[in-house]
């Protein structure tokens, strides 16, 4: 477990990498992701929660953003004690900008991989995040026992709860690929999309 936290540091290392010529984070990128793909507007609350991040990040996150001119927070159309996020259209820009960048890296990394590599990767991937997704759920909810809760935080180098967050965030990215990725995915893998 170990192994595969460290390759999956390592895969930050280079988004990180990546992003750091606008200045910004991977939380930054998940949010400007998720919010894209919102056209008509997100509420704070909804976005923390479907990125599975903290809502204090979340604010820093917006703040950001807001200072650059790429987003504005509007109140609710109903409830005015709500607020909704909507990219500016220089925040849009900005996205596509980021995010293409992204998915043309995520391309030409896949490009290393043949079909069965492919499938291969993201069978196993989906495998594990799904496992262990299910895995924390027993854990919240009080289904697992003591000594499971103890043996796979040693099978992964003590590291299982400080990982955790981390980990679920990579859960949501397998099921909701970027498009262009999961594009590849379809076209070299023969999956739906």
């Amino acid at each position: 477990m170990a192994k595969l936290f460290e390759t999956w540091r390592n895969c930050d290392s280079a988004y990180l990498k990546l992003v750091r010529q606008w200045g910004i984070s991977l939380n930054t990128v998940w949010a400007l992701e998720y919010i894209a793909k919102h056209p008509e507007g997100v509420e704070p609350a909804v976005l923390a929660d479907d990125t599975h991040m903290l809502r204090q990040t979340i604010t820093v996150v917006l703040n950001d953003l807001e200072g650059r001119g790429y987003l504005t927070r509007g109140f609710h159309a109903t409830d005015r004690r709500r607020k909704i996020i909507r990219l500016t259209p220089v925040g849009v820009t900005f996205a596509r900008r980021v995010l293409d960048t992204i998915s043309k890296a995520e391309i030409e990394a896949s490009a290393s991989l043949n079909q069965e590599q492919l499938e291969m990767l993201l069978a196993l991937s989906t495998r594990f995040c799904s496992a262990f997704a299910s895995h924390v759920d027993n854990i919240y909810e009080g289904k697992a026992e003591e000594s499971d809760i103890g043996s796979a935080e040693n099978r992964a180098g003590g590291r299982g709860t400080r990982y955790c967050s981390n980990i679920l965030s990579r859960v949501s990215r397998v099921r909701e690929p970027s498009p262009a990725f999961s594009r590849i995915l379809s076209a070299n893998c023969r999956l739906e999309s």
